[in-house]
């Protein structure tokens, strides 16, 4: 019975993991290292039309030369979404500076993503101090929230190193009882 460790192992012994680059991923990266093996699907890059044939062929193991998630790729593909809000809060500063008093300038001012910037393009039109002091409770209370659930999910999580864990398995870490 040939594992997957067995697989991985002679897969370094031909090309050791210490002549790899510091930043990329060598060796398995999803699933188990006990699983038997029985065909090898060989691939340069793990795409979805990859993934589907290994699927429709019954493969076991799919062996490719470049990684599933390379870092600097991953950390690309990460920066979207913070990218996005960040030119959204811009544009906004642009539309408050017009009316600093307007009803969007209020509530953009108090989200707490968007305080930082929106409350910085109001003070100088002169604001109730109430809105500013308002405005960092609610922003410094949002960080501390924050910054509690997240050392709850890393509690958990650190365990998981490897695993991209999904939506629903965070909603589990944070609902876990010390």
């Amino acid at each position: 019975m040939v594992t997957v460790n067995d697989v991985t192992q002679m897969m370094f012994r031909w090309a050791p993991p210490e002549l790899a680059m510091d930043w990329d991923n060598v060796g398995l990266l999803v699933g188990r290292g006990d699983r038997e093996v029985h065909r090898v699907l060989v691939a340069l890059d793990v795409s979805p039309d990859v993934v589907a044939e290994a699927a429709e062929t019954g493969t076991d193991l799919i062996v490719s030369h470049h990684p599933v998630m390379n870092i600097r790729w991953h950390a690309q593909q990460m920066q979207t979404p913070i990218t996005i809000p960040s030119i959204r809060v811009l544009m906004v500063m642009i539309t408050v500076i017009n009316d600093p008093n307007s009803q969007m300038a209020f509530w953009f001012s108090m989200i707490p993503f968007t305080s930082p910037v929106v409350m910085m393009a109001r003070i100088p039109y002169g604001l109730p101090l109430w809105e500013v002091i308002l405005s960092l409770a609610i922003l410094y209370a949002s960080f501390t929230a924050m910054v509690w659930l997240a050392a709850k999910i890393y509690r958990v999580g650190i365990f998981m190193y490897g695993k991209k864990p999904t939506f629903k398995e965070l909603y589990k870490w944070i609902r876990y009882k010390y």
